[in-house]
């Protein structure tokens, strides 16, 4: 009779710990989640200042190639920049 009388307290702090142990898990995959997403941005915005530099070069050869009186036809087999694209 003991024994059932203490099963309902054996029963709810193994609940308590189950919930306790959940909640932690919550809180541990919200922080690697928030990390994961940070260092995804991070990835994301080097990619696009590449991006972005890689084609800021073909434009700076491509106007030197237009200043030495390179054909157009040249200039974009070289670059991939039409010669339109740097005139303005």
């Amino acid at each position: 009779q003991r024994l059932y009388s203490r099963l309902p307290e054996c029963m709810l702090t193994r609940s308590v710990i189950e919930v306790e142990n959940a909640m932690e898990r919550m809180e541990y995959e919200a922080r690697e989640k928030a990390v994961r997403d940070y260092n995804q941005g991070m990835y994301e915005a080097e990619q696009r200042g590449r991006e972005e530099g890689q084609r800021l070069s073909r434009e700076s050869i491509a106007k030197n190639m237009l200043s030495l009186g390179l054909s157009a036809e040249t200039i974009f087999q070289a670059t991939g920049v039409h010669v339109d694209q740097i005139r303005n």
